[in-house]
């Protein structure tokens, strides 16, 4: 039972770890963007 909790709690860390990298992602790239926009 507790292994099973263990490998529950490390795949939501991964996941959440993944969806934060994802975001950050496209927050960057949004505002590369909106740079590139007032360049222009």
């Amino acid at each position: 039972m507790i292994a099973l909790s263990l490998e529950i709690l490390l795949g939501s860390i991964v996941i959440t770890s993944a969806v934060g990298l994802l975001k950050t992602n496209d927050f960057l790239t949004n505002s590369d963007y909106r740079v590139i926009f007032i360049i222009n």
